[in-house]
């Protein structure tokens, strides 16, 4: 639609009929007409631009409501002091008047294209919206009308021989840069984002660059090329309302079609990750369920053998597997049970300790050497109660990978510009593969084979826009990193 429009008017300016003299009768219906048209899509323009600032409050918004309200009152202007007036005026129609609110016209399209490219996404702060109210609609009016009430042109655009001024130029020139900024910004949104208000953008900047090459052009009265500028111009806001009204009728759909398909997303992923949490569960609690029988079973037959330890042992093991699953499943059901990811400065070495206290709770893990280096220096880091979590299944399936005593738990502390480090190394134990590209992925509930404590402890840590890490420092010598962004605790 847009193409053939431009091809036209580009076709016209190279016919002989576009510098053609109309009848005055035929011309001044004409004008009438395309006036009163700009003067109602302005209309429009600022309408509907100015329940879109009420809502949002962006300047985008703020400088088309303006803008358009401008033109909507210069349009009448135009029309009241163009030479074919006949009605009393306390003030002579003319050429020139017309020249000089025209130029007023572009001084506003121009500008409200740089403004609303380079600022228009950001929110109007009070000063912005006096600023641009008081030149809107204090200051432009006031120089338009002392323009067609002064009985001397403020522009002379031309010379009496068609030829370009100085000024004409100046102008024309510094109008066809504030459209090239406008469409080169605009270009860049539309590449970036496809919303449709920056395509009709770029079209009516291109509309508006041909309106001015039409007043240009023109030489004589009653020319069908000034019919054309307006037409443009006429055309650039109809651009800008029509895709203001798509925008109305069509966003809110998309956007509750986005929202659904996120909160689908969200769903499905849930409910992959309640029946992961359910077969670990089940076959966690399952196989111990099981060995405790069979320990059970066992020391019925031993009672007075020398393989009582060897089987109280066995039955410590299972009882503090069951332990760890069961913190961690509490864990994750408070984690579940959160309407709300609220995020606040944690003290990182409190939560360490505090972890290293609960994990020592646990039977046969209150031997296990756990060494914390850290100086005196407090680190605060942005998560909530959930870290705790993370720290806790980490440690544990460190432990349990490897549980001999003389094995120490390193836990190491270090910070950067933006993130505090957690390093976790320990000997004497080796990850499959597996495990290790599963670690590195994304998280997959269905094909997962990290584990219900490897697996809980990377999701904690990347909900907080952390990450976990795994790396080998020597052999059977491993070191698992957990980051978490730092912050300041603010009083």
């Amino acid at each position: 639609m847009f193409f053939p429009f431009i091809l036209f008017f580009v076709y016209s300016l190279t016919q002989s009929f576009t510098y053609e003299v109309m009848l005055k009768d035929t011309f001044i219906s004409w004008l009438a007409l395309i006036i009163v048209m700009l003067a109602g899509i302005s209309a429009v323009v600022a309408s509907h631009s100015l329940i879109f600032f009420m809502q949002e409050g962006k300047n985008r918004d703020l400088i088309f409501s303006i803008c358009s309200i401008d033109v909507f009152i210069l349009s009448f202007l135009y029309f009241i002091s163009h030479e074919v007036n006949a009605l009393a005026l306390p003030f002579a129609p003319s050429k020139e008047k017309n020249v000089e609110i025209l130029v007023i016209v572009a001084f506003v399209i121009g500008l409200s294209v740089v403004f609303q490219s380079l600022y228009g996404s950001k929110d109007s702060s009070r000063i912005g919206k006096g600023l641009s109210a008081v030149i809107g609609f204090i200051i432009i009016p006031i120089i338009a009308i002392l323009s067609i009430l002064s009985p001397l042109p403020m522009f002379i655009l031309s010379s009496s021989s068609g030829e370009l001024t100085v000024t004409g130029l100046l102008i024309m020139v510094l109008f066809l840069i504030f459209m090239v900024i406008g469409i080169v910004k605009n270009s860049k949104k539309w590449i970036k984002t496809k919303h449709h208000f920056a395509l009709a953008q770029i079209y009516a900047s291109i509309l508006w660059i041909f309106s001015i090459i039409y007043f240009g052009s023109q030489t004589l009265s009653f020319e069908i090329s000034e019919l054309f500028g307006l037409g443009s111009i006429l055309a650039g806001f109809s651009f800008l309302a029509v895709s203001m009204v798509a925008v109305a009728i069509v966003e809110p759909h998309r956007s509750l079609k986005a929202l659904v398909t996120e909160k689908t997303n969200e769903l499905q992923h849930s409910v992959l990750e309640s029946e992961y949490y359910l077969n670990m569960w089940s076959h966690e609690v399952g196989n111990m369920l099981q060995g405790i029988v069979g320990v059970l079973d066992l020391l019925t037959l031993e009672i007075g053998t020398s393989s009582n330890d060897e089987l109280l042992s066995d039955s410590y093991e299972v009882i503090r597997r069951l332990a760890i699953s069961t913190t961690q499943v509490n864990m994750l059901v408070g984690m579940k049970a959160s309407t709300e990811e609220t995020y606040y400065p944690v003290d990182i070495y409190k939560c360490i300790i505090d972890v290293v206290n609960e994990v020592r709770q646990i039977p046969g893990f209150y031997e296990i050497d756990i060494r914390i280096n850290f100086d005196t220096n407090v680190m605060w880091v942005m998560a909530n109660e959930f870290l705790s979590m993370a720290i806790f299944n980490l440690i544990a399936f460190i432990i349990r990978r490897d549980s001999k005593l003389t094995n120490p738990l390193s836990i190491d502390i270090a910070k950067n510009e933006s993130q505090v480090e957690l390093q976790f190394t320990r000997e004497g134990f080796s990850i499959p593969e597996e495990v290790r590209d599963s670690l590195f992925g994304s998280l997959q509930p269905k094909t997962t084979v990290m584990g219900l404590d490897l697996f809980s402890a990377k999701m904690v840590t990347e909900q907080f826009n952390g990450m976990l890490t795994y790396e080998t420092t020597d052999v059977n010598m491993n070191r698992f990193v957990l980051n978490v962004p730092m912050t300041k605790l603010i009083s």
